[in-house]
């Protein structure tokens, strides 16, 4: 598919996620060095700990300016459904996940990983039902 080809809301979205995700890995590298080797004290572990974090919320953003902005009502609506697959999956798995480590049957995993599991299910469901949407 040629730059041209690609819907104005698409590209605006693909260009948000790459700067966001760019976001993401400039606030995790440096934040996880600084409390791994340097133990700050509370108030500035929160403060580290929330950076990397703005990087995915603006993904979620990004996404949500998506659906706003594409006036495709079909593409859209491909976005949505792909938006509720992900969501079903990810919240699915972290429930039997959940009771897993309740039983001692699975390691503790840190939230942060829900968001991880959701891009992933979302990039799936995109990725099985793309024929659909061309």
């Amino acid at each position: 598919m040629s730059r041209s080809s690609v819907r104005p809301a698409k590209r605006v979205y693909n260009r948000r996620i790459i700067i966001a995700s760019v976001v993401y890995a400039a606030m995790l590298l440096p934040t996880t060095y600084i409390v791994r080797h340097y133990t700050p004290e509370l108030p500035l572990r929160i403060v580290l700990g929330l950076l990397p974090a703005l990087g995915i919320v603006a993904m979620f953003v990004a996404l949500g300016r998506y659906l706003l902005e594409e006036t495709d009502e079909y593409l859209r609506a491909c976005m949505v459904n792909q938006i509720l697959w992900a969501t079903g999956g990810t919240l699915s798995l972290a429930t039997m996940w959940g009771f897993l480590e309740n039983f001692d049957a699975a390691p503790h995993l840190p939230l942060y990983v829900v968001a991880i599991v959701w891009f992933f299910c979302l990039g799936l469901v995109g990725a099985l039902t793309r024929d659909r949407a061309a």
